[in-house]
């Protein structure tokens, strides 16, 4: 009687892949628990003093780099300055930096420890006449063998002071008036006053008056003044210096025989380069 022998049992191909699987995870976890090497971290920050003014020659703005890493930085660290309008740069400048007016630009190869910053830039600037309130300047750092690049860039918004009149105007009469009198007379008075000192600035002054239902303009005239009796306008270019007066505007009215009291002159000026527009 012949009797065959059973055959050898193997590891099902099944098992054998899953304890490889296994292994390659651990392998996978293993390398990950290794620490990354050090790197550099270069960041930037930047800043100014006060106020800046319209017409102002030599503000400047402070840049700083720093290695924020825990390894020192390597190669070639590139600091860009990017202005907005405004603003004009005269000079860029560091100990130690090789800075480009042109392109607002200063590079350095000298190695930066980590936790430690190169020493300052400084931009100097000139303020155009009618620049903005309110600027931003901007500005990145690069290489130095950093990896992280989130944290490259910094503005900072700059408050411009701004270099206008500030004119208001103001409206009087004398005595007490009747019904059916002729030829009484308003006086319009022109200010120019502001904090900062600053004159009109040459563009059309426009004053127009606006009288009650009962008064009839017969006359508006004033010294400098060229005015439209039809529209009550009076116009002038000439420059207002800070603190001080046009000549007086005279509206020359009648009163309507069956006027009502009270009745009034409302008048608004406009122009020379007035941007407050709540006293005029």
């Amino acid at each position: 009687m012949n009797a065959s022998l059973p055959a050898p049992r193997s590891l099902p191909a099944v098992r054998l892949k899953s304890r490889l699987a296994i292994l390659f995870a651990l392998a996978l976890l293993a390398q990950s628990a290794i620490a990354a090497p050090p790197v550099a971290d270069m960041t930037i920050i930047k800043g100014h003093s006060g106020n800046f003014t319209q017409g102002d020659v030599g503000d400047t703005y402070t840049l700083f780099v720093t290695n924020a890493g825990t390894h020192a930085s390597t190669g070639t660290v590139t600091v860009t300055d990017t202005l907005p309008g405004g603003l004009t740069a005269t000079n860029i400048e560091g100990s130690g930096w090789n800075c480009t007016l042109a392109t607002l630009t200063c590079t350095r190869s000298d190695a930066l420890a980590g936790s430690s910053s190169y020493p300052a830039i400084t931009l100097t600037v000139n303020v155009a006449g009618n620049a903005a309130a309110m600027v931003t300047n901007n500005a990145t750092v690069s290489g130095g063998g950093e990896t992280n690049t989130g944290n490259d860039g910094a503005s900072d918004p700059t408050t411009v002071v701004q270099k206008v009149p500030d004119l208001s105007i103001d409206v009087f009469h004398s005595g007490t008036w009747n019904e059916g009198d002729i030829g009484k007379t308003y006086s319009l008075r022109v200010d120019n006053s502001n904090i900062g000192g600053f004159s009109t600035d040459g563009s059309t002054v426009t004053v127009v008056d606006t009288l009650s239902a009962g008064l009839t303009a017969t006359a508006i005239a004033g010294p400098g003044w060229s005015c439209v009796l039809a529209t009550l306008t009076c116009t002038r270019s000439d420059v207002l210096p800070n603190f001080t007066t046009y000549p007086f505007i005279t509206v020359t009215v009648n009163v309507a025989g069956n006027a009502s009291t009270p009745q009034s002159s409302s008048a608004t000026v406009s122009g020379g380069g007035d941007t407050n527009t709540v006293n005029n």
